[in-house]
């Protein structure tokens, strides 16, 4: 599922069936990045919208919280910079059916 909002009090964009593909950019501030020799980046300051989409890697039926940059630690869901895109299954069959290979 992709949510706009926070975690906790998300208003849905899509439903877990209607997300064809979803990649996500954990942002500059690095939380739960890994680098080139395999380090996992801690995100001990990470805020609970920034901690989502940490556990929703590698999961089916997750939610990815997708909202506006903030550096607010007391706005809803805290601070955040992770940057998502996503498309729905719907688009996805739409534009093979345009390119001809589904019927």
């Amino acid at each position: 599922m992709i949510s706009a909002g926070t975690a906790t009090g998300n208003l849905s964009l899509a439903s877990s069936g209607a997300v064809a593909a979803a990649v996500w950019s954990l942002g500059a501030n690095g939380n739960f990045g890994t680098l080139s020799d395999g380090t996992i980046l801690p995100g001990a300051d990470a805020s609970a919208d920034e901690q989502a989409n940490n556990t929703a890697k590698g999961t089916v039926n997750n939610t990815i919280v997708s909202r506006d940059e903030s550096q607010n630690p007391t706005a809803p869901g805290g601070t955040f910079d992770d940057q998502v895109i996503w498309v729905s299954r719907f688009m996805l069959f739409s534009r093979m059916m345009t390119a001809g290979q589904l019927p």
